[in-house]
C-alpha cells in the first residue's frame, strides 16, 4: 500500500489524498504520471471532484483499449475502402483518378487485402513495385507507389498505424517514351481532322498551338475571357488527380504565330459559328449526353486528336521506340515555335511557367538529335 494512504484517508476515493499545511487540511488528486492536482480544502467537493476524475480516467483507458483492438483488426482492404470513400466525398477528384486508384491497388488488395495493415512491411510493398518494373510497367509502378503512399499517410491520421512504410520504397525513374510533335506532323493532323470530324476538332488544335495553353484550359476556354483585346486565362493543372489553380495569363489576342500565319484572334474567330455557346470549343450537334453548344470535354478532345493520328497511319513517322504524340505535345510544339520566333522568355510568359526550368523541359528535344555547337 502506498505510504501516501495514511490513517484517516482510507475512506477517500482512489487517487485522492489528504495533506496539511500550516494547520489546515487540503485535498489533492494524483494523476497517472505522478503529478498532483489540488482539490481545495472542502472535503465534500474534493471527494466529488476525485470521483469525476476517476470516471474520466477509467473511460479514457477503455477508449484506448477499444482503439487498440480496432486498429489491430483493421485490414488493408478496410483501410482502402475508407480512404477511397473519404477521397471521393471530400476532394475534387476526377472519376478517372478514382478508377486509377482502384486499379493501382488491385494487386495489393488481391495479395494482402485480408491482412491487418500493421503487418504489411516495407518489403511487401517493394516486392509489389518490383513486379511492375520487371513487367516493363515502370510508370504503373510510380502510380501505385504514389497511391499507396497517400493511403498510408491517411491511415496514420486515423491512428491505424504509426509509420508510412511506403516512403522507404523506391522506383526507378521512367524515361519519357512519347514522341515530340513536329510542325509538319501537326499540319497533317489538322488537315485530317478537317476531313474526318466536326470543325471544333481542328479548331481545338489550332487554338492550343497559338495560345500555348494546356488541354484542360482549352476545354474550359470561354469567349467571355476575351476583354479589351486580351485573352485572360486562369490556368488549371492536375496534380495527383487533383485540380489545382495555376498561373494567370493575359495574352494580347494580336500575338501571331508566324509558323502557321495565325494570331490568337484568328484562332478564336474560327471557333465562332451559328451555334450559340459560351465555350470556344463546343459541340455543333448533339453528342451522347452533351447537347448542341455544350463544351467539349477534354477527354473527347484528346481522343479525337488520337483518332486523327491513327487515321494517318504510316504518313506519320515517330521516333524509334517511342509512342505517337498526344494532344499534350501541341503545347510543347507551341513553346518551341515561339522560342524560335521570339524568345524563350516570351514562350515562358505565354505558357504561364513561373520559372525557366519548366520551359526548358518543353524546349528540350527529348530525342537523339545532334546538338550543333558553333
Amino acid at each position: 500500500m502506498s505510504r501516501l494512504r495514511q490513517k484517516g484517508q482510507k475512506d477517500l476515493p482512489q487517487n485522492c489524498y489528504k495533506t496539511s499545511s500550516k494547520g489546515k487540511i487540503y485535498y489533492r488528486y494524483r494523476l497517472p504520471d505522478g503529478r498532483f492536482r489540488g482539490l481545495g480544502s472542502n472535503r465534500e467537493k474534493a471527494v466529488i471532484a476525485a470521483n469525476q476524475l476517476n470516471q474520466k480516467l477509467q473511460k479514457s483507458h477503455i477508449d484506448l483499449a477499444i482503439d487498440r483492438a480496432l486498429s489491430k483488426s483493421i485490414t488493408v482492404e478496410e483501410v482502402f475502402k475508407a480512404f477511397h470513400s473519404h477521397a471521393k466525398n471530400t476532394r475534387n477528384l476526377k472519376e478517372s483518378t478514382l478508377r486509377t486508384r482502384k486499379s493501382s491497388t488491385k494487386r495489393l488488395l488481391d495479395k494482402y487485402g485480408k491482412c491487418p495493415i500493421q503487418e504489411i512491411k516495407t518489403k511487401h510493398i517493394s516486392e509489389l513495385l518490383e513486379e511492375y518494373e520487371n513487367e516493363g510497367k515502370g510508370r504503373s509502378a510510380q502510380v501505385v507507389r504514389s497511391t499507396l503512399q497517400e493511403m498510408w499517410r491517411w491511415a496514420i491520421t486515423k491512428g491505424h498505424i504509426q509509420e508510412n512504410i511506403v516512403t522507404h520504397t523506391k522506383v526507378e525513374p521512367v524515361k519519357v517514351r512519347r514522341s515530340r510533335l513536329e510542325l509538319e506532323q501537326f499540319n497533317k493532323i489538322v488537315e485530317k481532322a478537317k476531313t474526318l470530324f466536326d470543325p471544333w476538332v481542328a479548331d481545338s488544335m489550332l487554338l492550343a498551338l497559338v495560345t500555348c495553353q494546356r488541354l484542360e484550359d482549352i476545354a474550359l476556354m470561354k469567349f467571355a475571357q476575351v476583354k479589351d483585346d486580351f485573352l485572360f486565362v486562369q490556368q488549371s493543372k492536375t496534380h495527383a488527380g487533383v485540380k489545382e489553380i495555376g498561373s494567370k495569363v493575359q495574352a494580347d489576342i494580336n500575338i501571331r504565330l508566324n509558323a502557321i500565319d495565325m494570331s490568337i484572334d484568328d484562332a478564336i474567330k474560327r471557333c465562332r459559328n451559328d451555334v450559340i455557346s459560351r465555350s470556344m470549343i463546343h459541340h455543333t450537334k448533339n453528342y451522347g449526353n452533351a447537347p448542341r453548344g455544350a463544351a467539349v470535354h477534354e477527354n473527347t478532345i484528346s481522343r479525337k486528336f488520337t483518332a486523327c493520328v491513327r487515321a494517318l497511319g504510316d504518313e506519320l513517322t515517330w521516333e524509334a521506340g517511342k509512342t505517337p504524340a498526344t494532344f499534350h505535345e501541341i503545347r510543347s510544339l507551341s513553346i518551341r515555335l515561339y522560342s524560335d520566333e521570339r524568345s524563350k522568355e516570351f514562350a515562358q510568359a505565354l505558357a504561364g511557367h513561373k520559372d525557366a526550368a519548366s520551359t526548358e523541359t518543353y524546349t528540350d528535344e527529348r530525342s537523339e538529335k545532334w546538338v550543333v555547337v558553333k
